[in-house]
């Protein structure tokens, strides 16, 4: 069994995921040559043990099946290496997609991950990105509006519950369910310090070579309120590419003012 830990990098979403998997996808090279392991989206689907941690926050958690649960454990403790791990949905589904409540399984989730660190003999670390409320809400509706909502932000909240949750405060929700050694950093914080700041806060090692690959670019631009205006105008008109790759020339040209 390694002494490094296992890291669990778990979101938010809206939260710089996709620029840290790519950034971790690029430094995989010199993190496998310092002993590293990085597992992202296509790892958790295709390696069994692992991919049950993909079902923490699902309906039978806490209760995980008892021998899904020691295959984890057992995959956790014999893995020779430091191993991180990058993927969102970890926590749950994307805000505003499946459920009538942001995180509904929050409460599972960290039920689950308390229970895993408690079997685990290797110390498993969390971390999570977060960002000021307003921003959030306003790139979840974004990502949906992207996707064919015409629902303006106030009426893709209005069905919710209120208070709405902060996702600044989910870090200490998690810490409150028993789960340990979770650290949690704002996206402009992360971005603003470059490849060094990212593997400080993921405790990967630091050096030229990993901290050059590992430096974030923002993969998601935001678009400007006019901009989205007029694209959700072409979702409603049906003139939105089908074809994925000139969907995301067009949603490009969007975001980046360039029509």
């Amino acid at each position: 069994m390694s002494d490094t830990p296992v890291i669990l990098h778990i979101g938010l979403h809206r939260c710089g995921s996709t620029s840290i998997q790519k950034a971790l996808a690029k430094a995989r090279a010199p993190l496998e040559a310092a002993g590293w392991r990085v597992m992202l989206r296509d790892e958790l689907m295709t390696d069994r043990a692992w991919a049950h941690l993909r079902r923490l926050h699902r309906p039978a958690a806490p209760l995980l099946d008892k021998v899904r649960l020691a295959r984890l454990v057992r995959a956790i403790d014999r893995e020779e290496r430091g191993v991180v791990v990058s993927y969102e949905n970890l926590i749950g589904t994307m805000p505003g997609t499946l459920a009538a409540r942001f995180y509904p399984d929050l409460d599972r989730f960290g039920a689950s991950l308390a229970m895993l660190q408690a079997k685990a003999k290797r110390r498993i670390e969390v971390r999570l990105v977060t960002r000021a409320a307003d921003a959030w809400w306003e790139s979840v509706h974004m990502f949906r509006a992207i996707r064919g909502y015409q629902g303006s932000l106030a009426d893709f909240l209005a069905p919710y519950p209120q208070p709405l949750p902060d996702p600044e405060k989910i870090a200490a929700k998690l810490t409150a369910a028993g789960v340990q050694h979770v650290a949690a950093i704002g996206l402009g914080t992360l971005m603003d310090e470059g490849g060094e700041g990212l593997a400080r806060f993921l405790g990967l090692p630091v050096n030229p070579a990993i901290t050059e690959a590992l430096t974030p670019e923002r993969a998601n631009a935001r678009m400007s309120p006019e901009a989205l205006a007029r694209w959700q105008a072409l979702h409603a008109a049906g003139e939105v590419p089908a074809d994925p790759a000139a969907r995301d020339a067009l949603l490009y040209r969007f975001r980046t003012g360039k029509l």
